[in-house]
């Protein structure tokens, strides 16, 4: 029988290609409560968690601009988000996978709470005075929102942010 030139003939060369074995073999493992994805580039393997959840504000006295929510540390494939402003009744709860989103707000309309189902955030603190927040795209990162003022209303408007992988 030839000899192999690729077995390994010292001690050192042995440990060494087992250490490399053994790390591979602890990647496939993985770790304790987190599940295996591909990277975001889509290169390679990573284990992560898959679920964040962040907080945000937004003024509501802000001008209609498209933000971006990011922090996620990957592309969320479907988010839940709760807005509320604390000091008034008033709140929208929405999900999305990207492509399709609902949701339901409750908000002023001639003085009275209302409740609607939506597909986007809608925040009314009084008659004529909106911050309405529409999906832009789900990012490598996070979301972009697109939100829209319509007449002069006040409050910091808190958002609760579940991204899912």
């Amino acid at each position: 029988m030839a000899f192999d030139a690729t077995v390994p003939t010292t001690t050192n060369q042995i440990s060494a290609d087992i250490t490399a074995m053994r790390a591979n073999f602890e990647f496939l493992i993985g770790t304790a409560n987190y599940k295996l994805f591909t990277n975001a580039a889509g290169t390679a393997p990573e284990w992560a968690a898959g679920f964040k959840v962040l907080s945000f504000t937004r003024d509501m006295a802000a001008a209609s601009a498209t933000i971006t929510y990011n922090g996620f540390g990957f592309k969320p494939g479907a988010m839940l988000v709760i807005a509320a402003i604390d000091t008034v009744d008033l709140f929208s709860i929405w999900f999305t996978d990207g492509t399709l989103g609902a949701g339901i707000n409750q908000y002023l309309t001639a003085g009275a709470p209302a409740m609607v189902p939506s597909n986007s955030i809608y925040i009314q603190p009084s008659a004529g005075n909106t911050q309405a927040g529409t999906l832009d795209a789900l990012v490598a990162d996070g979301i972009n929102i697109i939100w829209v003022k319509t007449g002069s209303p006040t409050g910091t408007l808190t958002l609760k942010m579940a991204a899912s992988r």
